[in-house]
């Protein structure tokens, strides 16, 4: 059966009412994406930090390669990967401690005996590619002039101690000198009364014997 002209209408309307809700949702659902993108990369940026500040040791860094993990270290011969910026095959890759991909020697500009030396390194030796090298290090020098920053701040808050660890033990011996004093004054004080008191027992004394002979004479 055949649609009348209202009908016809009626579905364009609603079909383009769809197409708007589409739209919208479409759009939210990018505006929820990038949302999530832009916090995935902070976090992202937070664990580069966190990593670079307490750098682990090239040794425990693993590249899998269908799920199958090659033998610990920086230089990888045992199981052959793609180099992350060339795509090209390669059995002697490095891995960056920064952005965690791997990279061949000929990217790097690495010639073998750079690889021997890196391959023969101890656990305390970490490498960076030529992209993240300057983040790493500006991130280590911010974070070393924050330590120095902390390291005067606390010098200066000792040599504020110290001074006024001086000042106080100064009042103390001024303090014990004025009890000193206070001391030597009372005792003299004391020093004095006593005289005074023998005095007044010999004026007794010989007021009695005067008194006594004035007796006799009447």
């Amino acid at each position: 059966r055949g649609l009348s002209t209202d009908q016809v209408v009626t579905t364009g309307g609603d079909t383009e009412a769809n197409k708007n809700h589409h739209e919208r949702h479409d759009s939210k659902s990018k505006k929820g994406t990038k949302s999530r993108e832009r916090s995935n990369e902070k976090s992202s940026k937070i664990e580069k930090l966190k990593k670079i500040l307490s750098p682990k040791s090239t040794s425990e860094k693993h590249q899998s390669a269908n799920d199958v993990k090659p033998a610990a270290g920086k230089h990888k011969p045992s199981i052959q990967h793609k180099c992350d910026r060339c795509e090209v095959p390669n059995s002697n890759l490095l891995g960056c401690e920064f952005c965690d991909l791997w990279f061949c020697n000929s990217c790097e500009n690495l010639d073998e005996n750079d690889l021997a030396l890196l391959n023969a390194s101890t656990n305390g030796t970490h490498w960076y590619c030529h992209e993240c090298e300057p983040q790493v290090r500006f991130i280590l020098e911010q974070a070393k002039s924050g330590i120095v920053n902390v390291a005067k701040s606390v010098a200066h808050s000792l040599e504020s101690i110290k001074k006024n660890q001086s000042q106080t033990n100064r009042n103390v011996e001024s303090v014990s000198t004025k009890v000193k004093n206070l001391q030597d004054l009372y005792n003299n004080v004391i020093l004095k009364i006593d005289t005074l008191n023998d005095s007044v027992n010999e004026i007794n004394l010989e007021k009695g014997a005067v008194e006594k002979s004035l007796k006799e004479v009447a």
